[in-house]
């Protein structure tokens, strides 16, 4: 018998979805030679909050990642380039 996933409650692990977005916002941050803590002031979020957004511990917001591709001149797509399946 096939049981129903619960998709209401907290993930038990990072989604891999999250995760290469995160590995992609760092990708890009290191691209520009910027250390975690002035990427995030740039964004204006704790250091902390960055470190989780780059390992998919916590899901970055489409708004702030819209927002990061603007300021980085990038098509919003970039982050999702590169995905498996």
């Amino acid at each position: 018998m096939e049981t129903q996933k619960d998709i209401t409650g907290p993930p038990t692990r990072p989604d891999p979805l999250d995760q290469q977005i995160g590995k992609r916002l760092k990708q890009r941050r290191e691209d520009f030679d910027m250390m975690q803590h002035d990427m995030a002031t740039v964004l204006g979020i704790p250091k902390e909050q960055l470190d989780h957004y780059e390992r998919g511990i916590t899901p970055i917001t489409a708004s702030r990642l819209y927002r990061v591709a603007q300021q980085w001149g990038l098509p919003i797509t970039w982050f999702f380039e590169q995905l498996t399946d």
